[in-house]
């Protein structure tokens, strides 16, 4: 989806004016502006600019479906208190969007639903609020923020990325968390936590044949609206079980699907042809097969997500998204979907803390049950050890050593979607976390604006379903994804119903990284990370070594330095 930019200056005074100023200034660059009455005005770029739709009070900006109804908002329209009516929002539409609103007392209230697909950030300069995804090159600089870096974020970042969609790396501009309101005033900018996952985590199940049917109709609603647009899509199919998913249904609800696309690569585990052939062969539908690319993890191809204003972990494969973007021009489409997100919704999630939610849920008798041998077999522990975990007198603790020696900073996440998960059992935490961590993939990156990248497993609906999915429901006789297999297997090939392994592309990854080691070497060692002191120049020059850079684990944290170094240096 495109850029956007809203600016509300509370002033009748000036209101048209600086609307005015921005307007002229942002033209050349091909922002098109609109006024929304007096005070508000919403900029856009590209072919791919956010749909427009009027609201009382505000705008909704992008994709936004209906949901059931609910009560209205108390007051009227424009007078009713922008919580309320951003509750309103939340509880009644549903897709990829921002909600902007304004109050007659000079409040303006930003709603990121809950995909945070398209982003949301907020800053005042000049006597005006500014709402957007973007800080365009050419706003005036009346009206750019007095920004600077907040490296204790970057050093959480380093760490753990799964705060980078939630929270700003920048001093002096605030970030929107998906399902976040941030409610801004002449002297603040309040952050409230609108939907977080733990208010549907849980629950009881209503037995397994019914929570296979609900789950199959929760997705077919999303992808049924999908599907009514006329335009023709593209499905990218990676040869896995989600992405297979979302193709299917998306042809089963009327979709026109010009092709599915499959990237195969070179190295051994690289290459699931054979499966998205039986997906195409059993949709009848045409496959598009590409070699994948190498990618290119030199310093400049980190350039595109260090652009915008949060480091963007999804970036530095440019050649492959130079691919797709061809893909899609070959064929005439601007719409890709994907199957992203569907290990955490599914919950493709091995490990035996799911028998500690299902005891929590069921009591001790949750242990007395064929599931036990099942789920120790399918976790790969004992039996007794599984009973352990389950009775909460064994805790499964993370890999010792999972964080590199030569990543210095030590911050916990301030992710609002991870904050009070008390009462949430210790697997609805892995899959709230892996939630948070699948919404990394909106990062800016060369196919921002120019192809829109869906990925419908992330969309409320269908969150909101999976959180009040009992774990070990999902599991079921000790198998991953056991409940989407029996909502989704009459669609698919039995060669992708049946299969347990995936795809790994770690040594494609690696070789492509021992290339550029020595420009991967200089541009970290010798940058402001090293500098800043986030990461120990001489333990991170050690382990930038071709033999660890082929295992996937350190890598990941090599890529992610190396984003968040080219981010650093571009708003430094």
């Amino acid at each position: 989806m495109g850029p956007f930019l809203v600016v509300f200056d509370p002033s009748s005074r000036s209101a048209q004016r600086t609307h005015d100023e921005i307007e002229s200034a942002l033209s050349a660059a091909g922002w098109r502006a609109r006024r929304i009455g007096p005070h508000l005005q919403v900029l856009q770029q590209g072919p791919l600019a956010p749909a427009i739709e009027i609201v009382d009070g505000g705008v909704l900006l992008g994709d936004a479906f209906a949901r059931t109804s609910a009560s209205a908002p108390q007051g009227d329209g424009a007078r009713a208190a922008l919580l309320a009516r951003a509750q309103h929002i939340r509880d009644t539409r549903w897709g990829r969007f921002v909600a902007i609103l304004t109050d007659p007392g000079g409040r303006l209230g930003v709603y990121r639903d809950p995909s945070g697909a398209l982003d949301a950030f907020v800053w005042q300069a000049g006597g005006v609020v500014i709402a957007g995804s973007v800080l365009p090159p050419g706003l005036p600089a009346a009206f750019q923020p007095n920004h600077s870096v907040d490296w204790d974020e970057i050093g959480r970042l380093l760490r753990n990325p799964v705060d980078a969609q939630a929270v700003s790396c920048l001093r002096g501009v605030a970030s929107v968390a998906p399902g976040g309101l941030a409610v801004v005033d002449r002297t603040d900018v309040r952050a409230i936590p609108l939907w977080t996952p733990a208010e549907f985590a849980g629950g009881r199940a209503p037995g397994f044949a019914n929570a296979a049917k609900s789950l199959r109709e929760t997705v077919d609603d999303v992808l049924g609206c999908y599907a009514s647009a006329a335009a023709p899509v593209l499905a990218e199919v990676s040869g896995g079980f989600d992405s297979a998913v979302v193709a299917s249904g998306l042809q089963a609800h009327g979709a026109t699907i010009a092709a599915l696309i499959n990237y195969a690569a070179s190295t051994p585990g690289g290459d699931e042809r054979p499966y998205a052939r039986s997906l195409a062969e059993r949709l009848g539908v045409r496959l598009e097969i590409r070699q994948k690319s190498i990618p290119d993890f030199s310093p400049a191809s980190f350039s595109p997500g260090a652009a915008g204003l949060r480091p963007s972990f999804s970036s530095f494969d440019e050649a492959g998204q130079r691919d797709l973007r061809s893909a899609a021009d070959e064929l005439g489409v601007q719409k890709v979907f994907t199957g992203h997100a569907g290990d955490a919704v599914f919950f493709q999630i091995t490990t035996p803390v799911v028998m500690r939610d299902r005891v929590l849920r069921l009591g001790p008798l949750g242990l007395f049950s064929s599931e036990t041998p099942r789920i120790a077999r399918w976790s790969r522990r004992s039996a007794y050890k599984v009973i352990a975990v389950g009775l909460g007198r064994y805790q499964v603790s993370p890999p010792e050593g999972l964080t590199p020696a030569w990543i210095r900073a030590d911050l916990p996440s301030r992710h609002p979607w991870l904050m009070n998960l008390d009462r949430v059992g210790p697997a609805k935490r892995l899959q709230i976390e892996a939630l948070a961590h699948a919404g990394l993939r909106h990062g800016t990156t060369r196919l921002t604006g120019v192809v829109d990248v869906v990925h419908p497993l992330l969309a409320q609906p269908i969150l909101e379903h999976s959180l009040s999915v009992p774990a070990d429901v999902f599991v079921r006789g000790g198998r991953g994804r056991a409940l989407a297999r029996a909502a989704f297997g009459d669609r698919l090939p039995d060669t992708i119903l049946q299969r347990r392994s995936k795809g790994e592309l770690g040594p494609f990854y690696g070789a492509a990284a021992a290339a550029a080691l020595p420009a991967m070497r200089d541009f970290l060692l010798g940058g402001l990370l090293a500098e800043r002191g986030l990461i120990d120049r001489d333990q991170a020059g050690s382990a930038l070594d071709e033999t660890l850079l082929a295992e996937r684990a350190p890598l990941g944290f090599f890529l992610r330095a190396l984003a968040l170094e080219a981010w650093a240096r571009r708003w430094s």
